[in-house]
């Protein structure tokens, strides 16, 4: 795992660094000023004319410093513009001016945004704020900011955009929209979540010299994958039958619905599930024996007695490893049954999706059947109505939110978004960086629940199979958009690219270790 930082998080490191283990915070300053001048030296020509927006913490100090190191580095075109109170600039901050003004780098102080101050430079690096802001952007700040996107110039951000909360992801009334955004030390949460993933542009980590003894005195809330978490694969045994690899029940389809059956129970079979029972309307069976004739089939009729579809449901579950619910399966009177009677009879892993949720938002009291082993995969429509809120604030608030719904169900939740959350009510967070918006088409959500279905049945950890199934669903979405571009990918696309995905882990494991897992 890589591990993902906030802007406490990252404060509590820097302090430990330099107070426990007694590095000089002027040390990790030149540090992290090299780590950006590099990145700009890279890509820009030695000609290019460069202004420097700082403010007076010590992220304006990265900023002085910066300006100095790049004429080192052969920069002659440099500039400083200056915003906020030079008395309450912090003590690296004076130290840093006083270098940079005998170097004769022009500086200009109480800089209050005047867009034409910014009209020659052809590079703009923004080292207003950093980390720590934790209120919204007003006054001249907001002026300055406002300059900055104004600006045609290529714009560099010095660990984090301006303007963006490094907790989560916020924009605090303005915010810088960088090209590029060179991080210090750790990735920064405020630079994957939306909406700063998307001011921050191409995000570059680089190390600076925070020791890992730092790093394991705090608390980590994030993660995202890393290299060696490809890797985690679920075990394939050479002697083994469709009975190793485990039984999918799966709970789907309303009648004249099969679409999302057929994309989670196909999605399932990719994923490695030995065999997969889809119970479905009767008027599906046609269509779902043409589409997916591996799967088995159970269907059940509309009109009957409820405890007509307790039998079905007692009768399928006593074949099944693991059981997914809801993709297309609609709310009628029907669709309750067919829920209650699964919840209250099967006890092992279960992933609940689309109208699984929605009958558990109106019937909230099933989720005392939970026995810590369900997934559940709401988009932030579902999740407002699972936790009886309202949309935009599920969707604003997708941290808190996820953690909520955790905890209420004691579950693994899978909160479906630009980034997708995998919380399971105790740290740390799983946030997936794979996928594009070119996924956003209906049935995409049905995929994501057959990857899971089909990973879990065979690994039995929910959120390990959340974390890896998010991976590989948002990797199809990847490949997929790189054949037909962002327009154009529908579902059946992913599911045409869960072995390409999967075939992508092989080759790393099979790097890694004589037999892959």
């Amino acid at each position: 795992m890589q591990y993902v930082v906030t802007g406490k998080e990252m404060k509590a490191i820097d302090e430990y660094s330099i107070h426990q283990i007694g590095i000089p915070s002027l040390v990790l300053m030149e540090r992290a000023a090299h780590a950006l001048c590099t990145s700009i030296a890279e890509k820009e020509n030695k000609d290019a004319s460069i202004g420097i927006v700082a403010g007076t913490g010590n992220n304006g100090a990265d900023g002085l410093a910066a300006a100095r190191i790049l004429q080192e580095k052969g920069f002659s075109r440099i500039r400083v513009w200056v915003a906020g109170n030079r008395d309450h600039a912090t003590e690296e901050w004076e130290i840093q001016y006083q270098i940079v003004r005998k170097l004769g780098i022009p500086v200009c102080l109480n800089w209050t945004g005047e867009d034409s101050a910014l009209s020659s430079c052809g590079v703009l690096v923004d080292c207003l704020f950093g980390t720590g802001l934790s209120r919204e952007v007003t006054g001249v700040y907001r002026t300055v900011i406002g300059a900055i996107n104004a600006s045609p110039a290529k714009v560099y951000a010095a660990d984090i955009p301006s303007g963006i909360s490094a907790e989560n992801g916020r924009k605090m009334g303005v915010a810088v929209k960088a090209d590029i955004t060179v991080t210090f030390g750790f990735l920064k949460a405020g630079c994957i979540l939306y909406p700063g993933a998307e001011y921050s542009g191409n995000v570059e980590v680089h190390p600076i010299g925070f020791p890992r003894l730092a790093l394991e005195q705090i608390c980590h809330s994030f993660v995202i994958y890393g290299e060696e978490d490809k890797s985690r694969m679920p075990v394939r045994p050479k002697h083994s039958n469709k009975g190793t690899f485990g039984k999918v029940l799966l709970v789907a389809g309303s009648p004249n619905m099969a679409g999302a059956a057929c994309f989670a129970a196909g999605a399932a079979y990719a994923c490695g599930a030995g065999l997969v029972r889809i119970l479905t309307a009767r008027e599906n069976r046609e269509i779902l024996q043409t589409q997916i004739p591996e799967a088995i089939l159970t269907t059940w009729e509309s009109g009957r007695e409820q405890l007509y579809y307790e039998d079905i449901v007692r009768q399928c579950c006593s074949q099944a490893t693991v059981v997914a619910a809801g993709p297309g399966l609609g709310t009628s009177k029907e669709a309750a049954f067919l829920c209650e009677a699964l919840l209250r009879e099967w006890k092992g892993p279960l992933v609940l999706d689309a109208d699984g949720l929605n009958l558990l938002a109106q019937h909230p009291q099933w989720g005392e059947e939970s026995c810590g082993n369900w997934i559940l995969t709401p988009h932030p429509g579902e999740l407002a109505r699972l936790l009886g809120i309202e949309t935009a604030q599920a969707a604003e608030n997708l941290l808190e939110c996820a953690e909520q719904l955790a905890n209420r169900y004691r579950a693994v939740a899978v909160c479906k978004d630009a980034r997708t959350i995998v919380e399971s009510g105790s740290v740390p967070t799983y946030i997936n960086v794979s996928g594009n918006s070119a996924m956003a088409k209906a049935g995409s959500g049905d995929v994501l629940a057959g990857i899971l279905a089909g990973l879990l049945v065979q690994q039995k950890d929910s959120k390990r199979a959340a974390c890896l199934g998010t991976y590989l669903h948002g990797r199809c979405g990847d490949l997929a958009r790189e054949e037909k571009g962002p327009y154009s990918v529908l579902a059946r696309d992913l599911l045409e690219h869960i072995g390409p995905a999967f075939g992508e882990l092989i080759e790393y494991c099979s790097k890694e270790k004589e037999e892959w897992i």
